[in-house]
């Protein structure tokens, strides 16, 4: 299936689904009425291309790929001052059951967040909406709660499950060798789904060395092209992604920032400031434990010494300590509603 805009003959097949559709759908969409007319379909069709460029709705036609219409999802209620909206879909009832709206809220959804600055959708359905509710989930939509009386239909209030995605983020860390950053990575990418992408592991995959022994400018470069590759192709899918490296040069965390450009991401720094004292002490632990690969000592000086902080302009998130880290897993980690008894 596919997304596309809306095309003025688009009306009789829209028309054609609607009537098909009206017992699945009427309950929940009271558009969709006995009796909905063509004149209706044209009237809407013919409204979604102003609406689109006046960015007041972005409507898309789903379609298979032999070109038949299968339904709409739709972006409106548009808040551009806080960057959010509502999203709305349809399957024709002959087609549900098939995925094709999970799959048309996840393609709507990276066009929200690369060819536009919403940082919000919302997806409000009837609580008794089961259909709906599930492809809100089933799509990775965040379910935040119940809200009391939030829908009219049919001349009555009812409530509305209220379901979120928000704009995917690729967090970048950045940070002395042996400052945590792994152990962040692991953690943060289990707790959002996240992808990691880590340089020392595609180090290993490609038998470039390992770096903690001193590797070439021309081995790290090879690695960080690849790694930029692997992080484009998962955040296309529309994953966060969090990177694990040192981030040690400022042009370097800058290639990250371009590369969220791309898809629409929001780039997050995050720069460990371990203490001093505290690498040093992981250092002395690891090499009398042997549960780590440890650093040459040149390697480590060098590297501490070329190490660029990252500056105020880069907007880092600074995390000194155990506790901080904590804190700000906590602030990130994604919560669904839980009703209490």
């Amino acid at each position: 299936m596919r997304l596309r805009r809306y095309r003025p003959e688009d009306a009789p097949a829209l028309h054609e689904a609607a009537v098909e559709s009206q017992a699945d759908v009427f309950p929940f969409l009271p558009w969709c009425h006995p009796g909905y007319t063509l004149e209706e379909a044209r009237a809407y069709v013919d409204g979604r291309g102003p609406a689109f460029a006046e960015e007041t709705a972005f409507a898309f036609a789903i379609e298979d790929a032999q070109g038949r219409y299968l339904g709409c999802v739709e972006l409106n209620q548009i808040d551009h001052g806080y960057r959010r909206a509502n999203l709305g879909y349809w399957v024709r009832s002959s087609a549900t059951g098939r995925g094709v709206a999970v799959e048309a809220v996840r393609q709507v959804a990276r066009f929200a967040f690369r060819d536009t600055l919403l940082q919000r959708l919302e997806i409000v359905c009837a609580a008794s909406n089961a259909r709906s509710r599930r492809v809100a989930e089933k799509a990775g939509a965040l379910f935040e709660g119940l809200a009391r009386d939030r829908l009219r239909l049919h001349d009555r209030q009812h409530d509305a499950a209220v379901f979120s995605l928000v704009r995917p983020r690729l967090f970048v860390l950045c940070g002395l060798a042996f400052s945590g950053k792994s152990t962040l990575a692991r953690e943060l990418a289990a707790r959002r789904g996240a992808a990691v992408v880590s340089l020392d592991a595609i180090n290993e995959e490609r038998g470039a060395g390992y770096g903690g022994d001193g590797l070439p400018a021309e081995a790290w470069a090879r690695t960080l092209e690849i790694g930029l590759a692997r992080a484009a192709e998962r955040m296309e899918e529309g994953a966060d992604v969090v990177v694990d490296d040192t981030g040690c040069f400022r042009w370097l965390r800058d290639r990250w920032r371009e590369l969220a450009a791309g898809p629409g991401h929001a780039p997050v720094l995050v720069f460990l400031d371990t203490p001093p004292e505290e690498i040093r002490a992981r250092r002395e632990r690891s090499a009398s434990t042997g549960d780590r690969r440890g650093l040459r000592e040149d390697v480590f000086a060098a590297h501490v010494a070329a190490f660029e902080r990252p500056g105020a302009d880069e907007d880092p998130v600074t995390l000194g300590d155990a506790a901080s880290v904590a804190r700000w897993l906590d602030d990130v980690t994604p919560r669904p509603f839980r009703p209490g008894p």
